[in-house]
């Protein structure tokens, strides 16, 4: 199945599929309606609408070949649905199939294509791509303008002048949706970095909590320990040295096995709290790297905001949770060049 055959199967389920009237509860009653398609075939739809029709082509040949396969497989038992009868011969098990058919259908589709939509949804966004299209279609409606209007040179001359004025109008649009689309695409990196330290900032107050219950019990056990001589069922004054021996060894096992889960549990939340901070100073780097560049001026000043978010992104940050704080190593200066490179390329 080729880029056409694909994009086109795409735009029909995301335009003409209508999930709510799978159901057909009036012809086939409250027991053999289809009310439980409804739920996946919406999450189908969902999925693919968030496919944008112009990036297909970013598609390998294998998911290609996928999604067709899976727009295909949707289409037929969305037919088998219209085309079912309540006069069918095991017409209840033939319902509860296409249910089923369909619940899987959007298993399928979910681990195959969930993955590679936001690479799709980026890739279409980017402000090249954006400029692209917009030039294309002011390309196309020129030439078209051109053909329709040819031989007519008054009329011709008057509508070229609009057009061109209204293609300069465009383009300046265009030029203002780039500059947005690439300060949208730094919020959006920027966003990734919130992510991750939220994530972080819950595992941290989990493995806190838990590390404040671990040190309780330590100190309760490192109390029954050290009163245990005076307890008759931990002690007894008659007691050999070999049991003694083996009393005062389980007493150290307890001991070391209740100190090594407070020591796990302390080292999980000062990683995940080292985590949140580092992601917090990424995301306050991206998201103030704008603002500061364009105040900077000079290309010259540009750079040296560039190498402090550059440092402050790809370098280890110090934020006083792990041992090697004091390293505050500076990232390798080859990723501080690339990025200017990228920098300088986005510019020109």
């Amino acid at each position: 199945m080729n880029v056409e055959d694909v994009r086109q199967r795409l735009n029909g389920i995301q335009h003409t599929l209508e999930p709510s009237r799978l159901a057909r509860r009036e012809e086939l009653g409250a027991e053999l309606n289809f009310e439980e398609v409804i739920d996946p075939a919406t999450r189908i739809v969902d999925l693919f609408r968030m496919v944008p029709l112009g990036a297909v082509d970013h598609l390998s040949s294998n998911q290609m070949a996928r999604m067709g396969q899976r727009l295909v497989e949707i289409r037929d038992i969305v037919g088998e649905i219209d085309g079912f009868s309540a006069t069918d011969a095991n017409a209840v098990g033939r319902r509860d199939s296409l249910i089923q058919r369909m619940k899987a259908a959007y298993d399928d589709c979910l681990v195959d294509f969930g993955p590679i939509i936001p690479f799709l949804v980026l890739k279409i966004s980017e402000p090249q791509n954006l400029e692209a299209r917009v030039s294309e279609k002011l390309q196309e409606l020129e030439e078209r303008f051109t053909e329709r209007f040819a031989g007519k040179s008054k009329e011709s001359d008057e509508l070229m002048q609009l057009l061109t004025k209204h293609s300069e109008e465009a383009e300046k649009k265009v030029d203002a949706i780039s500059v947005a689309a690439g300060k949208v695409g730094v919020a959006t990196q920027a966003t990734f970095f919130e992510k991750a330290r939220s994530h972080h900032e819950g595992k941290s107050t989990v493995w806190q909590g838990r590390t404040w219950r671990r040190f309780v019990g330590l100190l309760v056990v490192s109390v029954i320990l050290l009163g245990s001589s005076t307890i008759p069922f931990f002690y007894e004054l008659d007691m050999t040295t070999a049991e003694s021996i083996q009393l005062a060894l389980g007493k150290a096992l307890l001991f070391g096995t209740v100190s090594y889960g407070l020591y796990l549990a302390a080292k999980n939340y000062l990683a995940h709290k080292h985590n949140e901070i580092v992601n917090m100073h990424r995301r306050n780097a991206l998201q103030t790297f704008e603002t500061l560049a364009e105040a900077a001026g000079t290309p010259q000043n540009r750079d040296v905001v560039l190498t402090y978010a550059a440092a402050c992104i790809f370098g280890p940050q110090p934020t006083g949770y792990t041992r090697r704080d004091g390293d505050s190593a500076s990232p390798p200066s080859s990723i501080i060049e690339i990025v200017k490179g990228m920098a300088a390329t986005d510019n020109g």
